[in-house]
């Protein structure tokens, strides 16, 4: 109990500093439950992709940054993450001296602890998001697709029948739409160029 005081006592500063700049925004709440992580971690990146905390967001990757030169704004991350946190999650963070400071580093041991796995409801249903809603917008780069489609694919790997490279190769190439028509066409009768042999 002493630990959390005086750690909270030690954010105050932050704390307030990081209120001014979206107080009319409020951060979800978590608690620890593996089942409403995934929500909590994309309702964190939302907030993080608007100002000001963009420069912490990877608009290529729809993640965070890896890493940061702004100690600042790290340090009010991590003070922000804080007090999102609640009960047994919030003692087990504040208790790991090595996360001080570092929101990004914090952020990324949540994502490590708390991120479901094998959760069956969950990769139903981003197997069902696969197959039949992942398709490239019109106006979409595609190397943005790439990254929308290899985070849902990332994301299905730890399902008991992961969906093989070769199907995943073939449901990209035919869920870029109509202006790729002849690559989909040479694929169907096996007339890629040979650099499209590669499962990369």
């Amino acid at each position: 109990m002493t630990l959390l005081l005086e750690t909270f006592s030690k954010l105050t500063t932050v704390i307030a500093d990081t209120k001014t700049s979206d107080s009319k925004t409020e951060w979800p709440k978590f608690g620890g439950d593996v089942k409403k992580f995934c929500a909590w971690y994309l309702a964190v990146l939302a907030q993080l992709s608007l100002a000001p905390w963009s420069e912490l967001y990877n608009a290529t990757s729809y993640d965070l940054v890896a890493t940061t030169a702004n100690n600042n704004l790290n340090g009010k991350l991590y003070a922000k993450i804080i007090t999102c946190l609640e009960g047994q999650v919030l003692q087990d963070m504040v208790s790991s001296k090595h996360l001080r400071a570092n929101g990004l580093l914090l952020l990324k041991d949540l994502v490590q602890t708390y991120r479901p796995k094998q959760v069956p409801e969950v990769i139903a249903a981003k197997t069902g998001e696969f197959w039949s809603q992942m398709k490239h917008y019109p106006n979409e780069l595609v190397d943005n697709y790439y990254n929308r489609f290899h985070e849902l694919l990332d994301n299905l790997l730890e399902a008991e029948e992961p969906i093989s490279t070769r199907s995943a190769m073939r449901h990209f190439i035919f869920t870029l739409g109509r202006e790729f028509e002849t690559i989909q066409n040479n694929f169907r009768i096996g007339n890629l160029p040979p650099e499209w042999h590669t499962q990369e």
